[in-house]
């Protein structure tokens, strides 16, 4: 029975472990934006952009979007970007008084995960198409 168990919760933890990596990336992997891409230089670049343009922290995702944002297992990637990219610090002070702390992280990390998907390290982020126009 116990090897029968072992075996049972072995296959969870595979199968969460799998969900986890299909889902659409929100910094709660411990990774940085721009990890895994296949060229990471490119992509850094693509997501240092993200932070000169207001729009990235003001624009929520679609609400049909699927796309689960959670800031208490983002808080090591956010300490971690914010001493690497300065505009990024420079726009969480900037914004800090219209926007909330948790608003402000999930519309980043969600225009990262555009971009992440776009350049094909992950899925595309299930209904973000689909917004009415």
């Amino acid at each position: 029975f116990k090897a029968e168990q072992r075996a049972f919760v072995e296959r969870l933890d595979e199968e969460e472990a799998e969900a986890a990596a299909a889902a659409p990336y929100a910094g709660r992997r411990g990774v940085l934006p721009w990890a895994g891409a296949a060229d990471e230089a490119a992509l850094e670049e693509d997501v240092r952009a993200l932070s000169r343009d207001e729009r990235t922290f003001c624009l929520p995702p679609p609400r049909v979007a699927h796309y689960a944002f959670d800031l208490d297992e983002a808080r090591d990637v956010v300490a971690a970007l914010l001493e690497i990219d300065p505009e990024l610090s420079r726009a969480r002070k900037r914004l800090a008084p219209r926007l909330s702390e948790g608003d402000f992280w999930r519309n980043y990390f969600f225009a990262c995960a555009e971009l992440r998907a776009a350049r094909g390290v992950d899925a595309p982020i299930p209904g973000a198409d689909d917004a009415p126009p």
